[in-house]
């Protein structure tokens, strides 16, 4: 990842890149107290409301870092800023250019940004789960077998989920009700890098050995920068 020591020098949105930043929950402990003073009234209620101390962490490091870098990217006071949701609560700017989306897993948050398009991010931790019983129930037979016999069948599997998930999130409706019907091609054994499904672009994310990513988006785009929220020294 990229470091950006100052809100100044983070690079505007453009029409053809998709600008991702991840924040490592683990080291930004640093980061909370500060981020929670420019949560509305709202998002510290949620926080404050959940009992496991990491989950609410996280959440103050996701909707904080949301707000500081809509605010850099909206030239705009970050408390300032208002989310609208749509019918299926994905949240949204009003009169804004600016598309953003998040996902967390394990100890990473990761926010990806747009403008002038829509778009979904996943994050899945590679982790311990009964993955054939679940692909048995949301993939399709070709996804199923490709899982199964795979020489790495939990990687694989990760790496399917979190193109889907991309995808339906990109698309705003909901994970369970979208998952059976969002099918992803399997090209020479493997998952493409880029590929396409109705009118969204699909591109992996890097994210290293232990976690897989996605990103879907309602058009082409020529490069995903990646940043360290970490490095940022966004207070004034």
């Amino acid at each position: 990842m990229e470091t950006v020591n100052l809100i100044s020098d983070i690079k505007k949105l453009s029409s053809n890149s998709v600008s991702i930043w991840g924040i490592q929950v683990s080291k930004n402990n640093f980061n909370v107290e500060n981020l929670f003073n420019i949560l509305s009234k709202k998002e510290q209620a949620k926080a404050n409301n959940l009992k496991n101390k990491n989950q609410a962490q996280v959440s103050i490091l996701a909707r904080g870092g949301l707000r500081v870098l809509l605010g850099a990217y909206e030239d705009c006071n970050p408390k300032n800023i208002n989310f609208s949701t749509t019918n299926d609560g994905k949240p949204f700017l009003e009169n804004s250019k600016t598309s953003f989306n998040i996902s967390h897993s394990s100890d990473w948050i990761i926010l990806a940004f747009c403008k002038d398009h829509s778009l979904g991010v996943d994050l899945e931790e590679i982790r311990d789960v009964n993955f054939l019983s679940i692909s048995t129930r949301f993939f399709s037979l070709e996804e199923q077998n490709f899982v199964k016999n795979s020489s790495n069948p939990k990687r694989v599997f990760f790496d399917l989920w979190s193109r889907k998930e991309a995808i339906i999130k990109a698309n705003g409706k909901r994970l369970l009700q979208e998952i059976v019907k969002t099918n992803i091609p399997i090209i020479e054994n493997e998952i493409p890098e880029k590929f396409v499904v109705g009118k969204w672009f699909v591109y992996k994310v890097e994210a290293g050995s232990c976690y897989s990513a996605a990103l879907a988006i309602d058009a082409e785009v020529n490069n995903q920068p990646c940043y360290d929220f970490g490095s940022l020294k966004w207070q004034s």
